[in-house]
């Protein structure tokens, strides 16, 4: 997988014709988080637990209007709008996160990953250095304050992924 920018983030319209888990699947093979927002589809949960192979035990990540809201310089205004809208309803927003997904380890990763909590995987490396090389030409990319700038750096070690640095906050 090479690096990858995003622009926005994405939000999957969950309807019940069930379209939403093409374009949630791709997200999932490309990496990438992504929001889904429920649209009165009954069989929500159980397609998204299906889609990530969570056992009927695990629950994702449901938003709040306050977590929305510090999303929104990562959504469209249209998303955060729509998103905002829905929050105050019944619908359910979820965060989909790679981390959390069970298939999200080697052999199909490699075992070290560029990794943005907001965006998701950015880069997948067979060693530090090379995740370091990538890390800071990201960096160099973005100013100096900008919101993609939290970037973290896992290992794969046995059974799950371990936090190698964020060399963000290590910086003067």
């Amino acid at each position: 997988m090479k690096s990858w920018v995003a622009q926005k983030l994405t939000v999957v319209h969950a309807k019940p014709d069930g379209l939403w888990l093409k374009v949630a699947s791709e997200k999932i093979e490309r990496g990438e988080n992504f929001l889904v927002l429920e649209a009165n589809s009954p069989d929500l949960l159980a397609q998204l637990r299906d889609l990530c192979h969570w056992s009927c035990t695990v629950h994702p990540k449901r938003l709040t209007r306050a977590q929305i809201f510090q999303l929104s310089p990562f959504l469209s205004p249209m998303d955060f709008q729509n998103l905002f809208s829905h929050s105050e309803d019944t619908a359910a927003i979820y965060f989909i996160e790679q981390m959390d997904l069970p298939g999200a380890t080697p052999p199909r990763l490699r075992p070290v990953l560029v990794y943005c909590p907001i965006r998701g995987i950015l880069s997948q490396h067979e060693d530090i250095f090379e995740a370091s090389r990538t890390y800071e030409e990201h960096m160099q990319t973005l100013p100096r304050h900008h919101p993609e700038r939290s970037l973290e750096i896992y290992r794969w070690q046995g059974k799950d992924w371990y936090f190698v640095a964020n060399q963000h906050r290590n910086r003067s």
